[in-house]
């Protein structure tokens, strides 16, 4: 009687790989979000396919071995050591396994940046992805495990006419341990790579050999050219200072550089009121090049201030004040300034590495160090882009172009930030 209930497991197969494909089809309906974030998606989806092709094709290779060892035991032996359904059991266990690693993989990288997306919009909606995407490969596993099971109890039950159930749990346990050989190599590829390289790592640092970029190549890795890449042409970098990182990964900085009394100020006024209107948090950091004292003579914190207290602080409910003599650097101010901003302008800086636009009075020459865009209301003939003073709409067109930002929606920012400063929970 049991053998009449075979049909089940089919139907179970059936209803797991269906909820699994309409799971699937539930996440593709979710926005990706930025061009940007899908940029970065498909340059993930890209390298994650690149990897998962050169580890099946290694994993197959070992797998094929296994496959001729077990057909050897089983037809050398006429089937008395193991039957002759055995390594096929083993071999469509394997390919199930595969095919199994292949959906998760393709369902993950196409879901992060929805995920994401998502979570950017509330941390419900974010799970609700995040959860449909991870049920995809759980369920595909115990379909795809299940249908290859059923086939195989047909086949051995009804084709061969085996019905000795211990002939036939000898031969569908082999089904699983395929299917267990294939993820177990799956598993632990990162682990054999690492003791791989270790032996490598190991003889450069007693060399005191250092540098990133050679160890990569010593230890056997190999670079994926990605079409559709957003990253910096070098990847691999020693990084030791705050400059080393400005260079790779570049923050949201622009000065407006220029001489003294050249409308440097009037024009961050203007710059500042515009990406604030586009719902960007803007920072403004002015830099002086004379000593000037920020109390007033006479008031309450130039008072404490003399009687030698530092750093002096005045608040009320709304503003704070803080007066600290110390010595500053650039870095340290953007540092705290990105903290709670999402651009920081610049006024001033004209011997700075942060990207720039120079303003230019007429028969003034440039000062400021190898700026990207000449702004001026009289005529300009060099090489650089130019812009006129009123040109702010323009101006800000080319900032946001050279820092790639993306424009904030709604009410929230590309960094997940709403407008009020909460993170959106």
């Amino acid at each position: 009687m049991m053998d009449n209930l075979f049909w089940i497991g089919f139907v179970g197969a059936a209803i797991a790989i269906a909820f699994a494909w309409l799971q699937s089809r539930r996440v593709m309906t979710f926005s990706e979000g930025s061009d940007k974030m899908a940029k970065i998606a498909a340059s993930i989806r890209e390298g994650a396919n690149a990897y998962l092709k050169h580890q099946y094709t290694t994993v197959a290779k070992v797998f094929l071995v296994v496959f001729l060892v077990l057909l050897v035991m089983a037809f050398a032996t006429g089937g008395e050591m193991l039957s002759q359904f055995t390594p096929f059991a083993f071999l469509t266990g394997g390919i199930w396994s595969m095919l199994a690693g292949f959906v998760g993989m393709k369902i993950a990288t196409s879901s992060n940046a929805r995920t994401a997306q998502a979570a950017s919009e509330s941390l419900n909606k974010g799970l609700r992805v995040a959860f449909s995407s991870g049920s995809v490969m759980g369920f595909t596993v115990v379909g795809l495990g299940m249908l290859d099971i059923s086939i195989w109890f047909v086949i051995l039950r009804f084709v061969a006419g085996i019905d000795d159930p211990l002939t036939l749990g000898n031969i569908m346990v082999m089904n699983g341990m395929g299917a267990s050989f294939m993820a177990l190599f799956a598993r632990v590829g990162g682990g054999i790579y690492t003791k791989a390289a270790l032996p490598a790592l190991e003889a450069m640092l007693a060399q005191n050999h250092l540098k990133m970029a050679e160890s990569f190549a010593a230890t056997g890795g190999h670079v994926l050219e990605l079409q559709y890449t957003v990253f910096p042409d070098r990847m691999m970098a020693n990084i030791n200072t705050w400059q080393d990182y400005y260079t790779i990964f570049q923050p949201p900085v622009f000065a407006i550089s220029g001489l003294h009394n050249t409308g440097k100020t009037t024009l961050c006024e203007k710059l500042i009121q515009h990406f604030s209107g586009m719902g960007y948090r803007v920072a403004g950091i002015k830099h002086d090049g004379h000593s000037f004292e920020p109390d007033v003579p006479g008031t309450d914190s130039w008072r404490l201030r003399k009687a030698g207290a530092n750093p002096v602080m005045v608040y009320n409910r709304e503003i704070l004040a803080y007066n600290e003599k110390n010595v500053y650097r650039a870095d340290q101010l953007i540092e705290v300034a990105l903290q709670n901003a999402n651009l920081v302008l610049l006024e001033g800086f004209k011997d700075s590495r942060w990207p720039k636009a120079e303003i230019l009075m007429e028969g003034e020459p440039s000062v400021s160090r190898e700026p990207m865009a000449l702004i001026s209301d009289w005529g300009w003939e060099g090489g650089l882009p130019h812009y006129t003073r009123n040109d702010v709409e323009g101006i800000a067109r080319m900032i946001q172009e050279t820092l790639h930002l993306v424009p904030p929606s709604g009410e929230h920012d590309e960094f997940g930030k709403d407008k009020r400063g909460n993170d959106g929970n």
